[in-house]
């Protein structure tokens, strides 16, 4: 990982595998973090997107313990989803909740927040975590 003035880019050391095109259902993989790169702007380390969280099935983000975000809307082919505020758990991090299952939402998915973050989520059918 590398900050460049605004922009963090996190990227997995092992990548995919070119064999195969088929998404990956990361909750039955031996290997939990996402296979693809993101991309980030904004507070810091410890983003973790969730395509199926425990809860509900559905999609879930866990921003950086130090963003002050209270809103967060994720963008995509399917359209824009403002995400439910949770308030801030798992690690005192701002918790936020959507209505579908990460593989739903279809591929290269960004998020932004009100108070400037912004990530890219280019396979949201595996977990990603930076």
């Amino acid at each position: 990982m590398f900050d460049d003035d605004n922009q963090t880019i996190a990227t997995n050391p092992n990548p995919p595998d070119d064999s195969s095109s088929e998404p990956v259902d990361s909750s039955t993989s031996s290997n939990p973090v996402a296979k693809a790169p993101a991309f980030a702007s904004g507070s810091g380390g410890n983003f973790v997107w969730k395509p199926v969280s425990e809860a509900d099935g559905n999609a879930v983000i866990l921003l950086p313990r130090t963003s002050t975000t209270s809103e967060l809307r994720l963008f995509g082919p399917f359209g824009e989803e403002v995400g439910r505020y949770q308030g801030r758990t798992n690690g005192n991090r701002p918790t936020f909740r959507f209505s579908l299952p990460g593989c739903a939402y279809g591929l290269y998915l960004q998020t932004e927040s009100n108070d400037g973050d912004s990530y890219f989520i280019e396979s949201p059918c595996d977990r990603l975590e930076f």
